[in-house]
């Protein structure tokens, strides 16, 4: 996201740059329509990085993103996570929300390989059902959902959330909470579940007597039903994980999965991936081990940390000795062999490297290097495509998004006499 395609604009042009009263994001949400009006970035060009933009009107990276907002929202510029911030057409003429069902606007010609819906015309108003799995204070599906909220109420949606978990534990399986939330007088749904394995999650949607509402699924891996949805690859985060051991100079790879999950199985298939066919493992061939503790399956119920404790401990005690980079297969994995690791006297980042997955808070806290999920990417693309079907198109099936890398000294960079 750090390309430009097209000279960077001023700082204050035009006349939004000169209007006082407004709030900082809204101000700079109008110069950079006026921008992107004016010509100034055509439509296919992508704009500078967000750190940039924040730089060059003096603000916090959250009240330009803040800004940006409304511009995704309403289609004027279009967010890849892997590749930057693009225009996708002239911006609307006004901010002010619309109503939320659609029909296509007449057919116009569009810059080629911007296969995007590029116009949509309200016509009524409505409410989008979401289903979710909120199983703690400010995870993942919390932050997802806040950012899905925003921005279909950025369009002029109101929204019905049924939370399927209480006290953190499943009350209601998805097709007896979409039996629920159908009741309410529902124009699309919205279906948020981050903590259940995919085979569960296609025999749950196929139960769903959804009729023709437009529905679009937010989940943790690719569902095998023609469902539009939108997940994070697992099996490009297994790449990414051992990729960035290696480019830091830790070998001898470890795999801690100490129990089964398709989510798991595809972490390792990536990880292995990488090593047979990423230039740093071809050019030295490097082992991979895999401790797979009692093979339990994964339950959310259970205590990852305390798996990857037990693992740990077991292995160390047959002459496993952590030394080169491991992979726990979840943070919650990983900080249990952290713990299993320190009780002997080793140190990560210094005896061995070691990283997790989905960011946890207590990643943050322990210093453990992690594999964030594309949450607000995720939110996003599945208004994006919810709109898409609501207007009739037939939209794209699936979106696929990379986690994105959160290094902390637990992958500190190995010495050169330790390689």
């Amino acid at each position: 996201m750090d390309g430009l395609k097209t000279p960077a604009p001023t700082k204050k042009t035009g006349t939004a740059a000169k209007k006082t009263g407004l709030a900082e994001y809204k101000r700079i949400e109008l110069v950079l329509r006026e921008q992107v009006g004016e010509g100034n970035w055509s439509i296919g060009a992508m704009l500078p990085s967000r750190r940039a933009l924040a730089r060059q009107y003096s603000v916090s990276l959250v009240t330009l993103d803040r800004a940006i907002g409304p511009l995704l929202a309403d289609g004027t510029l279009r967010a890849d996570d892997r590749r930057g911030t693009f225009v996708l057409r002239l911006p609307a003429k006004s901010t002010e929300p619309e109503a939320p069902t659609f029909t296509r606007s007449p057919a116009r010609s569009r810059p080629e390989g911007l296969d995007r819906l590029e116009s949509l015309v309200p016509v009524r108003t409505g409410s989008i059902g979401i289903i979710a799995s909120l199983a703690r204070d400010e995870g993942q599906e919390y932050l997802i959902l806040h950012e899905l909220e925003q921005v279909l109420s950025q369009r002029g949606f109101s929204t019905t959330v049924l939370n399927r978990m209480q006290n953190k534990v499943p009350t209601r399986s998805l097709a007896d909470a979409a039996e629920a939330i159908l009741e309410n007088n529902l124009v699309a749904l919205v279906v948020l579940c981050l903590d259940m394995d995919m085979t569960l999650i296609a025999s749950e949607m196929s139960r769903m007597k959804l009729g023709a509402l437009p529905t679009v699924c937010i989940l943790a891996g690719e569902l095998t039903l023609p469902f539009p949805h939108v997940f994070y690859d697992n099996r490009s985060g297994g790449y990414q994980a051992a990729q960035h051991l290696a480019e830091r100079g830790w070998r001898d790879l470890t795999v801690v999965a100490p129990f089964t999950a398709t989510w798991v199985s595809e972490r390792i298939a990536g990880v292995r991936d990488a090593l047979a066919h990423a230039p740093t493992f071809t050019q030295q061939p490097t082992p991979l081990q895999i401790l797979t503790g009692n093979g339990d399956t994964w339950d959310i119920m259970s205590d990852p940390r305390a798996y990857g404790y037990r693992t740990a401990q077991a292995a160390m005690e047959t002459g496993w000795h952590p030394s080169g980079g491991i992979i726990g297969i979840s943070d919650g994995v990983a900080l249990g062999v952290l713990e299993a690791a320190s009780e002997r006297g080793l140190k990560a980042g210094r005896d061995f490297a070691i990283l997790g997955f989905d960011d946890d808070p207590d990643a943050r806290v322990m210093g453990l290097t992690s594999l964030r999920p594309p949450m607000q990417g995720m939110a996003r693309e599945a208004a994006r495509l919810l709109m898409e079907h609501m207007a009739g198109n037939d939209g794209g099936l699936q979106v696929r998004l990379r986690a994105q890398m959160i290094p902390r000294v637990s992958t500190s960079r190995r010495g050169p006499a330790e390689i």
